[in-house]
């Protein structure tokens, strides 16, 4: 059974939390019991709902950059974003905005999270380099 569970940054700037969203999306309950009076204040566009392991073993979250290798070789960058009542990755190039599903083996994903929209600078367009330079 796949697990349900959310990542939130505090409002006060110490960092995650982990756990399950309120209603209205402002406070994060420290375990997965939504009656708990443990929770945590959050900035909302920094929630993100848990969706699997990359290739090293890091929990993916919505919101985190991710790097795959494409059929043809070639290093990919892209966001980990929700659209259309699913996952997706979100690849942005010089011309324009794609997003390819995100392929998955019993939870491991098959791309390597390189960091997130609200910790790391922004993703550079992706020019489909052959180096590994990120």
């Amino acid at each position: 059974m796949r697990e349900i569970k959310f990542r939130g940054k505090k409002i006060n700037g110490s960092g995650w939390i982990y756990g399950m969203p309120n209603y209205q999306m402002t406070h994060i309950f420290n375990d997965s019991q939504v009656d708990s009076v443990d929770n945590y204040e959050v900035i909302p566009e920094t929630i993100g709902q848990f969706i699997g392991i990359d290739t090293k073993g890091k929990e993916v979250y919505d919101g985190d950059y991710m790097r795959y290798r494409r059929r043809n070789g070639q290093w990919c960058k892209c966001t980990v974003v929700y659209r259309d009542a699913g996952f997706s990755f979100e690849n942005k190039t010089e011309y324009a905005t794609y997003h390819a599903a995100i392929f998955m083996n019993k939870g491991k994903i098959y791309a390597e999270k390189i960091g997130n929209k609200f910790d790391s600078k922004p993703l550079t367009v992706n020019r489909f380099r052959d180096d590994d330079d990120f």
